[in-house]
């Protein structure tokens, strides 16, 4: 994600370039899931999180640990306290306790009182003495370990610290599946800071400019190892030329991305396109590419349905943001092509009378008039734009081309099938 925050940022500075010539924006990459994002004197600190689609939203017991806010909360610390945060996911924060604390963020983020949000801070300072080690915590605020939640009691100095850090805290939490982000990306984040910048979006370029500038971010964030908390602490400090060390610099070049970096990379991607993005006629081990491949469809269909699949996710983004109301009618259109979807799978299943009748359903759905499904759609839409739904509705588990199966395992198989994997997403970088 720090590519799609590298496209945002350069945006901006174009934007503020046009408008008063001053701009100083950029990205200091981590190692895969953080990042920093600098602002002349104003720095968020970022971590991202991927959640696979079958572990659900981000419930209570997994945000401090697994969704790295402890850690967060340690880095923040560290950095003196005087740093913005934030959380990036694909995921929603799950209903109760962690939707509430989103709540509270955005209240304490606002000027409320701590007082108004006790529970809130209370409840997360009982998961960060859970995670003492993770959230850096001194060792007056820990308790002895496998104490009960119910007998921990934070201290009033840490109750204040958090209450200090939720109103910091941010939740990032609609970037798109890792699945999508390859159709979604190049519409989503890249043809913005096209339209900023005065050039052209059409053909390969928005495509070219995502490729470019991830190449970038990619070799900025690997190999380089993972920065200890002191030490991203000097990093930033000499950004903001509190520490002079050559050392230092020489370090802070290898990992930073400035607004400059990513224009002149984009810029040089739109005149070339065709040098950044590549034909892939290989089978990428998407979940939609194992449901198919598992119910017996040809390496052509799994290809076709990947192209329409995303073709359909560049619609939802295109349109979406921008149409009132288009947000419902979408969902109305899922529900729809999930009945369709439904009804070829009982009558490929009936027909067949075994296990793999993927074929045979992807037969009798493309060759079925799909369009009244998109009928309250705001867009022209057509069959293929139908059948394209249908596949992420695939990708994301709510239509299936056989019985269930383990996906995560028929990936890592498929991927081991091909003589060279093609590269996935990088938590962070993407």
């Amino acid at each position: 994600m720090a590519a799609a925050d590298g496209f945002t940022i350069a945006a901006m500075h174009a934007q503020e370039q046009a408008e008063n010539g001053v701009s100083n924006r950029s990205v200091l990459c981590e190692h895969h899931e953080d990042y920093a994002v600098l602002d002349e004197d104003e720095v968020e600190l970022v971590s991202v999180k991927h959640r696979e689609l079958s572990s659900g939203s981000w419930t209570w017991a997994t945000l401090a640990d697994d969704g790295g806010l402890a850690h967060l909360f340690a880095r923040w610390g560290v950095l003196g306290k005087t740093v913005q945060c934030r959380m990036v996911t694909n995921a929603e924060l799950g209903t109760g306790e962690p939707s509430q604390l989103r709540e509270a963020c955005q209240k304490l983020r606002l000027g409320s009182s701590p007082l108004d949000c006790v529970q809130e801070v209370r409840a997360f300072a009982i998961e960060l003495i859970r995670h003492a080690d993770k959230a850096n915590l001194p060792n007056e605020w820990r308790v002895p370990e496998k104490t009960p939640k119910a007998k921990i009691y934070p201290s009033d100095e840490l109750l204040e610290e958090v209450a200090a850090f939720l109103a910091i805290l941010q939740f990032d939490t609609r970037r798109p599946q890792r699945d999508d982000i390859a159709a979604a990306a190049p519409v989503k984040y890249a043809e913005p800071l096209l339209e900023e910048l005065g050039l052209s979006t059409n053909g390969d370029a928005s495509k070219a400019a995502w490729a470019a500038v991830l190449g970038m971010f990619r070799q900025r964030m690997r190999g380089r190892g993972k920065v200890p908390l002191g030490e991203l602490a000097a990093l930033i400090g000499r950004f903001k030329r509190e520490t002079p060390a050559d050392g230092l610099a020489r370090k802070l070049r290898r990992r930073h991305v400035t607004a400059s970096d990513v224009i002149a990379a984009v810029n040089t991607a739109v005149l070339a396109p065709q040098a950044y993005v590549s034909v892939d006629l290989t089978l990428a081990a998407t979940r939609l590419a194992a449901k198919l491949h598992h119910g017996g469809c040809s390496p052509t269909t799994i290809l076709t349905a990947e192209s329409l699949a995303a073709r359909w996710r560049r619609a939802m983004h295109e349109r979406m943001p921008d149409v009132p109301g288009s947000s419902v009618a979408f969902a109305d259109a899922e529900m729809h092509l999930r009945v369709a979807a439904s009804a070829a799978a009982e009558a490929a299943a009936s027909a067949s009378g075994d296990s793999l009748y993927g074929s045979a359903m992807w037969q009798r759905l493309s060759s079925r008039d799909l369009t009244p499904a998109l009928k309250d759609l705001p867009l022209s839409g057509d069959s293929l734009l139908a059948l394209g739904g249908i596949c992420d509705l695939a990708s994301r588990c709510q239509v299936w081309f056989g019985p269930e199966f383990d996906v995560e395992l028929a990936q890592t198989l498929l991927r081991a099938s091909r003589p060279k994997a093609r590269a996935g997403v990088e938590e962070g970088v993407g």
